[in-house]
């Protein structure tokens, strides 16, 4: 009688390590899908930042900024595209950066105020439209 109980034991613990192993290995192959489906390729995060260069041209031609480069961040933040621009601002000779968010959801760029950058003496003051 005593064998026969050893025997159940033994089977019941490999079942059960059985669907252990089972279930550690559907778990590892959730983790690699989902991660797979929210990884991004190059080529996307390439149209990323074109999308936030492009808009952030027209956010800053729509107020009259003159852009000579744009320096847009790979992958910004959590929720917005995030660029330098550097140019002249209307009615300047001098030239100026404006910062640009792009939020990634609607897909609207905003400029920020213009920023003096060849006065040294200007750091840290906005130079004003």
């Amino acid at each position: 009688m005593r064998g026969r109980d050893t025997r159940s034991k033994t089977r019941a613990m490999r079942i059960l390590d059985h669907r252990r192993q089972r279930a550690a290995r559907l778990l590892a192959l959730a983790g690699l899908v989902s991660t797979g489906a929210l990884a991004s390729t190059e080529a996307a995060w390439q149209a990323f930042r074109a999308d936030v260069e492009a808009g952030c041209r027209a956010a800053a031609d729509d107020d009259g900024f003159e852009v000579e480069t744009i320096t847009v961040d790979p992958f910004g933040s959590q929720h917005y595209g995030l660029a330098r621009l550097t140019g002249r601002g209307p009615g300047t000779d001098r030239r100026q950066q404006r910062l640009c968010a792009y939020d990634k959801q609607t897909k609207v760029a905003e400029v920020g105020t213009a920023m003096a950058i060849d006065d040294p003496s200007a750091a840290g003051r906005a130079a004003g439209p």
